[in-house]
């Protein structure tokens, strides 16, 4: 049964909405393909009404940090990089997996940070979590805000080909628009520090 919801309705009664939709059960899994970087596990799951998928691939993967990264005169850090999977040059936000040594999500992210671009700060503040994609991946990426960035004393990691770009927050809106900067969680990112600040 196909059940439709309007969005005023399933922020009015979230309870309601939520109460009528149920887990499916996971009935067996193995490792169908695993590389070093991630895993695609083969789940065979049961559906509510009773029906079996035997063949639902998951990613699964360590989790990632994001960086939000603004400098003391205000300005956005982002990347340029080739993307293979694109076949193009990307725009981003500096980003990285959280290693398995890693105690300190924060941590992990002023790492990223320094390693990607030469910025650095003293502290980073988690701004949510968010799922990578929730109908493959089971991944999720950590965004964190940093503050008064500076160009650090070490040069950016020289196994990075990355281009560091400085954007006023006006450019980057722009490249959001118009689809310059075209990686979700990074356009998800930027509308929500529009939000918080109050850009244009």
């Amino acid at each position: 049964m196909l059940l439709i919801f309007s969005l005023a309705n399933f922020i009015k009664l979230p309870k309601l909405a939520i109460s009528m939709l149920k887990a499916w059960k996971m009935l067996s899994g193995e490792d169908a393909f695993k590389t070093k970087w991630f895993t695609i596990r083969k789940y065979s799951v049961e559906k509510p009404d009773g029906s079996v998928i035997p063949d639902y691939y998951v990613h699964e993967a360590r989790d990632s940090v994001m960086i939000a990264c603004i400098t003391g005169d205000g300005k956005l850090v982002v990347e340029q990089q080739y993307r293979v999977p694109l076949r193009r040059i990307s725009m981003d936000f500096p980003a990285g997996a959280v290693e398995p040594g890693d105690k300190n999500l924060e941590k992990a992210a002023l790492r990223e940070l320094a390693e990607e671009t030469g910025f650095v700060a003293d502290e980073a503040e988690l701004l949510f979590t968010l799922d990578k994609d929730p109908g493959f991946s089971a991944s999720k990426i950590h965004v964190f805000l940093v503050r008064g960035a500076r160009r650090g004393t070490k040069k950016q990691d020289e196994n990075e080909q990355v281009a560091v770009s400085l954007l006023t927050p006006k450019q980057l809106l722009a490249a959001a628009a118009n689809g310059e900067l075209s990686c979700s969680l990074c356009v998800a990112t930027t509308y929500r520090l529009a939000h918080e600040f109050g850009w244009k």
